[in-house]
């Protein structure tokens, strides 16, 4: 497998009840039922809301494929292991507004998206970053949503470069020496099919539990240090 250095360095690198449908196998399974009732101006998971301009490098490509969205689905970067592709749709990427939490027992899909309604106060803006989301897909089904951090920094400049990859094929992306590098598989790997859904539902999957609509937010409190 190819390796490619984006930095060009060298190195190589909350509870709901949901109805219950029958599967074609037989087996019982909880679906969230996609909500149409907010208006457009008022739902946090429209990302219509966040107007934040994005990269000009992040352009259109392949089309949308139908499937399935799961009922969660975690704000992450991808595991080392995994080839993924990024929707090639503009309209299915988005700058947000995000604290990662860091002390979190979790490792990955820790974030908290704060609502676009939100003033962010100065002692937080540290800790509450604008973020780039767009959605993925791994080689195995997985979708989910790849999270980039804008920063001034090579991280940020080699990442723009492996997700404008990943709209044009296959790449599995990894750390490396300060930099995120990528790697193409060895065979030819079919097209993606993400899921046909809106991307408003891939937010409202990875964010339910962790969307923070006010200074009032126990997350906000302790980062406050408001007891």
């Amino acid at each position: 497998m190819k390796e490619q250095d984006l930095a060009g360095n060298g190195s190589t690198d909350h509870q709901t009840d949901f109805p219950v449908v029958s599967k074609p196998n037989g087996q019982m399974q909880q679906v969230m039922p996609v909500r149409h009732d907010v208006p457009e101006t008022d739902d946090p998971y429209n990302p219509a809301r966040y107007r934040k301009p994005q990269d000009p490098r992040l352009s259109p490509g392949l089309e949308q494929s139908a499937g399935n969205l799961p009922n969660a689905i975690d704000a992450r970067k991808p595991k080392k292991s995994w080839f993924i592709r990024v929707n090639p749709d503009p309209s299915y990427r988005v700058i947000l507004p995000l604290y990662t939490d860091d002390d979190s027992k979790r490792r990955e899909g820790n974030s908290y998206l704060f609502d676009p309604g939100i003033e962010i106060p100065l002692d937080l803006e540290s800790l509450v970053r604008d973020t780039l989301v767009v959605a993925a897909i791994t080689s195995t089904g997985i979708s989910f949503l790849y999270t980039l951090a804008i920063t001034d920094s090579t991280w940020y400049e080699s990442g723009i470069q492996a997700i404008r990859l990943a709209v044009e094929g296959w790449v599995r992306i990894t750390p490396s020496d300060g930099c995120y590098s990528v790697t193409y598989p060895v065979a030819v790997l079919p097209e993606p099919r993400f899921p046909n859904v809106p991307f408003r539902d891939y937010l409202e999957r990875a964010f339910a539990k962790r969307l923070i609509r006010s200074l009032d937010d126990p997350v906000v409190k302790k980062l406050r240090g408001v007891l």
